[in-house]
């Protein structure tokens, strides 16, 4: 372990990120080794930057943690980025995650893009509303793939879509059933996958209650249910 007030980056007084710098002294964890079930060991090591602190009134105080954090496998060289939000509505959420190779160069990342809904009085939800993983060969990007959701007033993923680069997009539609006055959300009452036009799955379920009473499945073939 070591404070934070002894680490380079983890306190920047200078930054424009929200609120202020948290100044005090935290102890964190800045090596650790264990072993691998093999005879050797597995050693890493953690770089903080930016602490953050939101001030003001006792409801609108935050703690916003750190603006990154870089793990390093202490062997191998290679390493990864976190990047956190640090909004007072999504602080401590990944926004960013990348992945490098001993010699530095970027294997993959991850981009996370969030919204938040109020249900109920009171009731907040953080969604998460798009994903972009992007991954890369010497240093080019070979592939990526997108996630989109959206959502019902409950908080329930309504529709995926799901585009990768050289495919058809495949799109999941759910129907789902919600019992606010009885607090039973969340039902899925049917679920369909398809691409390009075509039905790739289909799923209907009935309930007694909130219990499961029959699952079916439709035959693209028969143009039927099977339950």
């Amino acid at each position: 372990y070591e404070f934070s007030t002894r680490l380079r980056e983890a306190i920047q007084p200078a930054s424009k990120q929200s609120g202020i710098a948290d100044r005090s002294a935290r102890p964190l964890v800045v090596r650790t080794s264990s072993g691998d079930g093999r005879g050797g060991i597995l050693q890493f090591s953690y770089e903080y930057q930016d602490r953050r602190l939101l001030p003001g009134r006792l409801e609108e105080r935050r703690d916003l943690g750190f603006r990154k954090i870089k793990t390093t496998n202490k062997q191998t060289g290679a390493f990864e980025i976190e990047v956190f939000s640090q909004t007072s509505q999504f602080h401590g959420l990944t926004i960013l995650k990348q992945a490098f190779s001993g010699s530095g160069a970027l294997v993959s990342e991850a981009q996370i893009t969030y919204s938040k809904a109020q249900p109920f009085p009171g009731t907040t939800l953080v969604r998460t509303d798009k994903k972009t993983d992007r991954f890369y060969e010497g240093g080019v990007l070979s592939s990526s793939r997108t996630q989109e959701y959206t959502y019902d007033q409950s908080g329930n993923a309504t529709s995926t879509r799901v585009s990768t680069n050289g495919l058809p997009q495949i799109t999941t539609v759910r129907t789902i059933r919600n019992n606010q006055s009885r607090w039973i959300l969340g039902l899925l009452t049917e679920e369909t996958t398809s691409a390009a036009g075509h039905i790739l799955q289909k799923k209907k379920y009935d309930y007694a209650g909130n219990l499961i009473t029959r699952e079916c499945d439709w035959l693209n073939t028969e143009d039927r249910w099977v339950c």
